[in-house]
């Protein structure tokens, strides 16, 4: 009885691992899209946006 009961409690920690690193990296691909989004605006404001694009040969205005 006490090793199933172990083996659920190290299923739930693996478990609750696992629910970490997720949020971890749902936290960071968002601060990413933040930060892509803030350098969008700042070259709107600029007037460079489209120029850069081109540079950077976005597949988007093509």
């Amino acid at each position: 009885m006490s090793t199933i009961l172990l083996m659920l409690e190290l299923t739930a920690m693996m478990l609750a691992t696992l629910a970490v690193f997720k949020a971890t990296r749902d936290f960071i691909n968002a601060v990413i899209a933040s930060a892509r989004l803030g350098a969008v605006q700042i070259l709107k404001l600029r007037g460079t946006y489209s120029k850069s694009q081109r540079k950077l040969g976005s597949t988007s205005e093509r």
